[in-house]
């Protein structure tokens, strides 16, 4: 019997996630897991739930490596920026997917049928978010976004050729000491020329991951 092929990244169908339908999806399951009238049932909305999830979560990845690959396409820069504000609302429709299930009447069955890690898992992501702090998240990721665009737009010059920082590394290694010694001296000129800009995101970084510890109660 022939080995299944894996298909090309290239190839990967994309589409971007409708947040209404999620929403939708989500709230059936989580009510669907508090209603159910056996383990069975209950376990068939967690499966629907996690598939939900992991429908957002593999459309969010593919969108965000085509935009760390192509940053300059319009088209994956808007997909990105949607992920940035749809990630904290997400994380909000999930937390309560999984306060239903470590709540079920039925949890003792479903470690059973799913193992413990899921819902020790469930219960772990129950702590470590919050709907106060959404707007962080949000800030974060719009952050990390523009640290992200800066670094794989970057350009360097060596020699008579330009290479991105990604295509640099190879010479930062290279058993030629001068070459070494070359890409090492234009990857600081970079990171110089750039430092403000750069000072300017880590220190934005600083206060929306301050009050997500404060507001989890990790200060």
């Amino acid at each position: 019997m022939p080995g299944s092929q894996v298909q090309p990244f290239a190839s990967l169908p994309y589409n971007r996630i409708n947040m209404k339908q999620l929403a939708e999806r989500m709230r059936r399951a989580r009510l669907q897991i508090r209603l159910a009238m056996s383990p069975d049932s209950a376990a068939k909305a967690i499966i629907a739930g996690q598939k939900t999830i992991d429908e957002y979560e593999s459309m969010a990845m593919l969108a965000r490596l085509r935009f760390d690959l192509l940053t300059s396409d319009r088209f994956y820069q808007e997909e990105r920026e949607f992920y940035d504000t749809t990630d904290a609302e997400f994380c909000q429709m999930r937390q309560e997917l999984y306060a239903a299930m470590v709540s079920s009447r039925y949890r003792g069955e479903l470690e059973k049928k799913f193992g413990h890690y899921l819902l020790a898992r469930a219960e772990n992501f129950r702590h470590t978010t919050s709907p106060a702090v959404v707007a962080d998240l949000v800030r974060e990721n719009k952050l990390e976004t523009a640290y992200r665009r800066l670094m794989s737009q970057a350009q360097v010059d060596l020699g008579d050729k330009s290479y991105s920082l990604s295509q640099l590394e190879p010479l930062l290694e290279s058993s030629d000491r001068p070459t070494r010694i070359l890409a090492w001296k234009a990857r600081s000129e970079w990171l110089q020329d750039n430092q403000d800009e750069l000072d300017g995101i880590f220190a934005k970084m600083v206060k929306p991951r301050a009050e997500i510890s404060k507001k989890l109660g990790f200060d």
